[in-house]
């Protein structure tokens, strides 16, 4: 469920690009708004890549991949889901008040910042109640 929300939060990044991209007045915010869409792109693409590669059998052997997602769960447990959160919603407020001082796709752009940091933050109120759920 999280990749499909990691996902579908990335292609809005990248529509949003497209539409800063469509309305933007100058070459600069032209060029970032295209390059958000080629990022995004590029991530949905490697995500599907790891995805077909890892229902064939391809990539990290098993034991490997245990221990790399044992690291990945001490990390997440040893950073705390609370920063996570905390950088989210500051991120929000910043796409927030970037939104209300800005026009065109600035303001777009503030406003997807808002709106991902939103879901971001649900993702892990969503997780934290499955893994009470579990123990």
């Amino acid at each position: 469920m999280l990749m499909w929300v990691i996902g579908g939060g990335t292609g809005l990044l990248g529509l949003l690009g497209l539409l800063v991209t469509a309305h933007s007045p100058d070459g600069v915010t032209r060029g970032m708004g295209t390059a958000l869409f080629v990022l995004a792109c590029l991530f949905i693409f490697v995500m599907v890549k790891d995805e077909f590669d890892r229902r064939e059998g391809y990539g990290l052997p098993a034991e490997r991949l245990a221990r790399h997602e044992a690291r990945w769960n001490a990390l997440k447990d040893a950073l705390g889901i609370w920063l996570l959160a905390v950088g989210a919603s500051i991120l929000g407020l910043v796409g927030l008040i970037g939104a209300a001082h800005s026009e065109g796709g600035l303001h777009l752009m503030g406003l997807g910042l808002f709106v991902l940091a939103v879901l971001l933050d649900f993702v892990l109120i969503k997780q934290r109640f499955d893994r009470a759920e579990r123990e």
